[in-house]
């Protein structure tokens, strides 16, 4: 069986209520086996889980999320790091020894910032540090809201983007502001991990691409015998602008992946039935006349089923100092950089 049609009726039996007998000790053999923390559970009781697709997207409690508020940058999702750095020749590590390409993961650079929009918006944006450390934050709002800090921020960074971009549609590595370095990190989910994820800074998204692709396995030990593997499976990248330029937060599915869901992005349709064509779907966001929607730190943004990773991939000066190491387990809300 092809593994996208594994993967879609994976989905399916994610969804399925286990009888009440079953539930216990179902939830049970599968915290053993990939060794889940359930103390951390906004709801421990096994039992309020009707089927495993509710329990690969449980909540956490607040007190267990320690929100960094001092780095610029924090972690999407609670993972595993498996590369971080500046992006070079155009290729970005997958894992060790093997890479792939930003072109082709990325796709063609088609989109635009409506920056002179920016300027227009005078409400204010809950993305102070009090509030953006909030974990129950709700996620994607418009950015009519956008805050004076963060609208100034952009404004200072990109006055000349739309110009920049339109002269050159070619490579992303050749179209950050020439003072800046494009970087990338990406973050592996295990079948442990909680598997909702969060906006890793306060910045704006413009525009989703949807990869339809396949959905192979993204465990590292796959990643290290397949070249180019991340620009194979299906993947919704969001992109928009933060603090220091461009910015990208993209979604990789995987074997057994029932589905990305993206709150707010209702139109976004990943891991149906029909096979892929290969045909990449673009749309800005809410839509192509208002494009905009401001996103606070550690914002709600999405889940997955099962294991999957996320890839950030953005620009920042050349003094941008990443907080962690290869291999290293971080929790959502965690240093990333800054």
């Amino acid at each position: 069986m092809p593994l996208w049609s594994l993967s879609r009726l994976w989905g399916k039996v994610n969804q399925l209520d286990l009888p009440v007998f079953m539930q216990i000790p179902v939830f049970q053999i599968y915290i053993w086996a990939f060794g889940c923390n359930i103390e951390e559970a906004e709801e421990e009781d096994l039992k309020t889980y009707q089927n495993l697709g509710e329990f690969f997207r449980r909540t956490l409690k607040l007190q267990v999320l320690p929100i960094d508020n001092i780095h610029l940058l924090t972690s999407p999702s609670d993972g595993t790091i498996t590369h971080f750095g500046q992006v070079e020749n155009g290729v970005v590590k997958q894992v060790k020894g093997v890479n792939f390409s930003v072109e082709g993961f990325i796709g063609p650079f088609s989109w635009k910032f409506p920056i002179s929009s920016l300027s227009s918006s005078s409400s204010s944006l809950s993305s102070s540090s009090s509030q953006s450390s909030s974990p129950d934050s709700s996620s994607m709002s418009s950015s009519s809201s956008l805050s004076s800090s963060l609208r100034e921020d952009i404004n200072n960074s990109h006055n000349n983007v739309n110009a920049y971009i339109d002269q050159n549609q070619k490579i992303l590595s050749q179209l950050i502001h020439p003072d800046n370095v494009l970087y990338h990190c990406t973050i592996y989910l295990a079948p442990r991990d909680y598997h909702r994820f969060h906006s890793p800074t306060d910045w704006i998204v413009y525009f989703r691409r949807h990869f339809p692709g396949e959905l192979l396995s993204v465990h590292l030990g796959i990643a290290r015998w397949i070249i180019g593997l991340f620009n194979l499976n299906e993947c919704a990248m969001y992109v928009g602008l933060w603090k220091h330029g461009f910015f990208s937060m993209t979604a990789v599915g995987a074997t057994n992946i029932g589905s990305i869901h993206i709150y707010n992005d209702h139109e976004l349709a990943t891991s149906t039935w029909k096979k892929p064509d290969g045909n990449n779907t673009d749309q800005y966001l809410p839509n192509e006349q208002s494009p905009g929607i401001q996103v606070g730190k550690v914002d709600l943004f999405g889940e997955f089923n099962l294991g999957s990773a996320i890839v950030l991939i953005f620009e920042a000066p050349e003094n941008f100092t990443f907080s962690m190491e290869p291999g290293q387990r971080i929790k959502y809300g965690g240093a990333v950089g800054t």
